[in-house]
């Protein structure tokens, strides 16, 4: 049975309209593990994860904006991504704005370079896919 692992970004940095860092609660009102674990997936979930102490960024362009809290958000998903791929599991981040994509994507880079294999990534759905050997 393959283990889904969700993990839960409650993150609205990415944008100026807040209500997105209610997305993990939403999901799991909705049932998703229920409805995951109904097609034969194990699941387990991780929790939801919190902004690490912040680093010092600057950035001149002035679009840009909660740089800092981004950076923190990415660091911090990347590091549970590789520990959910790394233990076997497919994770599901649940969000959260699209800039959650920054470290589930790294994440499953870090991990596709250790292992020495292609990362193929699906910008829909944001899950991370590996070539099969």
């Amino acid at each position: 049975m393959p283990k889904t692992i969700l993990i839960g970004a409650p993150i609205d940095c990415g944008q100026k309209r807040p209500g997105c860092l209610m997305g993990p609660a939403a999901y799991r009102v909705a049932g998703l593990a229920r409805e995951i674990q109904a097609l034969g997936h194990g699941v387990e979930d991780w929790g939801d994860l919190a902004l690490p102490d912040l680093h010092e960024v600057a950035c001149a362009n002035p679009a840009v904006h909660s740089l800092a809290e981004t950076v923190g958000w990415t660091e911090i998903l990347m590091d549970r991504v590789d520990d959910a791929l790394s233990q076997g599991g497919l994770p599901i981040i649940l969000g959260g704005d699209h800039s959650l994509a920054l470290g589930s994507a790294a994440g499953a880079a870090a991990f596709a370079e250790r292992q020495g294999r292609p990362l193929f990534l699906s910008g829909w759905m944001r899950i991370p896919i590996f070539t099969p050997r």
